[in-house]
């Protein structure tokens, strides 16, 4: 979708039937290649890494920011299974959510222990989807992550200063 001045001057169809609104003007032939240009696009640039898979978590495509996040190229991401990057004590997790994710279609806001390639932890919240090809089939999944370390961090201080506070404050009284 293309807009100019809060207007839509392009739409494709799946676009046009979602906005329920005829498309003002379709490019010729191009559309789809505008399509997945925009979508490479946003792909490479979004600040949360995306991850792209197999039905069983092998790992076929990354972004930029997967790379960053997890430390490592891309040649070293993917080809691997997602329980590499994914601490042993959430590998049930992560396969009970690969299991069960063609039958729910998405979850949402999952939080995971990690671990960069340099072995350093690190806490993600991710989000996955079912990619549908031919026929609504699952075709692959998308993961969406974003790494919550410093705010997992931060509210784990909180609830120790709480802690400290309440102890203190029981001392006090008495």
């Amino acid at each position: 979708m293309i807009l100019q001045d809060g207007r839509v001057v392009y739409c494709n169809r799946a676009a046009a039937k979602i906005l329920d609104r005829q498309p003002v003007h379709e490019f010729p032939d191009t559309s789809v290649e505008v399509d997945r240009a925009g979508l490479r696009s946003i792909f490479e640039s979004s600040p949360n890494a995306i991850l792209i898979t197999d039905l069983q978590g092998n790992i076929q495509s990354c972004n930029l920011a997967a790379t960053e996040i997890l430390g490592c190229p891309r040649d070293q991401i993917v080809g691997r299974s997602l329980l590499a990057f994914i601490s042993t004590t959430d590998h049930p997790r992560i396969l009970d959510g690969i299991a069960r994710i063609t039958e729910l279609g998405s979850l949402k806001n999952v939080k995971y222990c990690a671990q960069r390639a340099d072995g350093s932890p690190i806490v993600l919240d991710a989000s996955t989807g079912v990619v549908r090809g031919d026929a609504g089939k699952a075709a692959a999944l998308v993961v969406i992550a974003t790494d919550v370390t410093e705010q997992e961090q931060a509210k784990a201080g909180q609830r120790l200063l709480h802690r400290v506070l309440e102890i203190s404050n029981q001392h006090a009284v008495r």
